[in-house]
């Protein structure tokens, strides 16, 4: 009798509850969701993103297959040769103005930086009409780009045809011959795009850095002034070394930035002129991203892995420099 019981104990197994299960598959639920789009739209594109530069589209077969002759660098072949072929033709040059006309976006945010550490240092002590200042330097980035793009090319517009905005009757006030959004200049078309990237980007970074300085706790401030810390000595060798973290990151995601450099010069200007003369990498996959054919496909893949294999290093580089600048501290 007894080892009956025993032997109906050894062999009785808790049943999995309803409850439990449901629980699981809820869970899956949940998990498939965002698996399923993280396959689709970012592993897909991706694994065809750095396959298609090795392929070439076969006309008869209506796919895409890797070629037969040529080897497998043919495109990155035939792009190199076409950003450094000799002469003055259309494709090398668009190419090459492109190139560096993209690295822009990274002396625009080298300028954007000191001004930001500065206004973002000043509104950090509160200055009368701080709260202002905060609302007018992020209203940038509250409105959408077109709103901002239309809105700075009325007031530099000197068409007097069309209109001629307020900022183009100030500089002809102020005696330059100013006569508006003139593609033939390209020396005027850069500084009008510097001076609203400069204008725009001003917003966020000046709200980021002036956090930064807050947060540096007031005893360190306070001990400074003790002794005998001047107002400029306490910027230059308390107040930014202790927020070269958000410096550094700063830095980092100006490298970053100059991968999608594009908006800005697209929304001003809408042509990139002769030659590609305002034109950037970015801007040019966009562009041959609305012709949407085999071809074009296969060069958006080939520009797009050689500009971002000259990147990587680049942002690997700036990262490296940020930690070495960077001082250990925190608050």
């Amino acid at each position: 009798m007894e080892n009956t019981v025993y032997a109906n104990k050894v062999n009785c197994k808790p049943k999995k509850k309803k409850k439990d299960i449901g629980e699981k598959i809820f869970i899956i639920c949940l998990l498939a969701y965002p698996l399923i789009q993280w396959a689709v739209f970012w592993l897909y594109p991706n694994i065809k993103t750095f396959a298609l530069p090795f392929m070439e589209w076969d006309y008869w077969e209506t796919k895409y297959v890797f070629p037969n002759s040529g080897g497998l660098f043919f495109n990155f072949k035939s792009q190199i040769d076409s950003f450094l072929a000799p002469g003055a033709n259309a494709a090398h040059s668009t190419l090459w103005n492109a190139f560096f006309n993209t690295f822009h976006s990274l002396w625009i945010n080298l300028i954007i930086l000191p001004i930001a550490t500065i206004i973002g240092y000043a509104l950090s002590k509160h200055v009368p009409g701080e709260k202002i200042f905060r609302v007018l330097f992020f209203m940038p980035n509250i409105l959408s780009a077109v709103v901002m793009c239309l809105v700075f090319r009325f007031m530099f517009e000197g068409n007097e045809a069309l209109f001629i905005g307020p900022a183009a009757k100030i500089l002809r006030f102020l005696g330059a011959d100013y006569k508006g959004w003139d593609l033939k200049d390209t020396n005027l078309i850069w500084t009008l795009i510097y001076v609203y990237c400069i204008w725009t980007g001003l917003s966020i970074n000046v709200v980021l850095i002036s956090s930064a300085f807050q947060r540096i706790p007031q005893e360190i401030i306070e001990s400074a002034r003790l002794d005998g810390v001047s107002f400029f000595g306490e910027f230059i060798k308390i107040s930014v070394p202790l927020i070269m973290p958000t410096i550094t990151t700063f830095l980092i995601n100006s490298v970053i930035a100059v991968t999608g450099f594009y908006m800005q010069p697209y929304l001003l200007l809408g042509v990139w002129g002769d030659n590609g003369r305002f034109a950037t990498i970015p801007w040019l996959v966009f562009q041959f991203t609305q012709e949407a054919n085999q071809d074009t496909d296969i060069l958006i893949a080939t520009m797009g892995i050689m500009f971002s294999a000259i990147m990587f290093p680049l942002i690997m580089l700036a990262r490296y420099i940020g930690r070495k600048l960077t001082p250990d501290v925190e608050f």
